[in-house]
């Protein structure tokens, strides 16, 4: 996101999740579905893969194969 530019707010008023919740899913202190995941990959960075985009920051550098 940070990347991107984007705030949880941002991304929060694009995939139409409450800017609260949606900082908790993605903090892993309330669960995000797969539903929801996907949404914000089709919908904010519809070019990443969206293991890319949900894979723990140590995991995140290594290939994806």
């Amino acid at each position: 996101m940070a990347r991107a530019g984007l705030t949880i707010g941002d991304l929060s008023a694009t995939v139409s999740i409450n800017r609260d919740t949606l900082s908790r899913k993605l903090s892993r202190k309330a669960p995000l579905s797969l539903r929801e995941a996907f949404h914000i990959q089709m919908t904010v960075f519809p070019g990443l893969d969206i293991r890319y985009l949900f894979s723990e920051c140590e995991e995140a550098g290594k290939d994806a194969s």
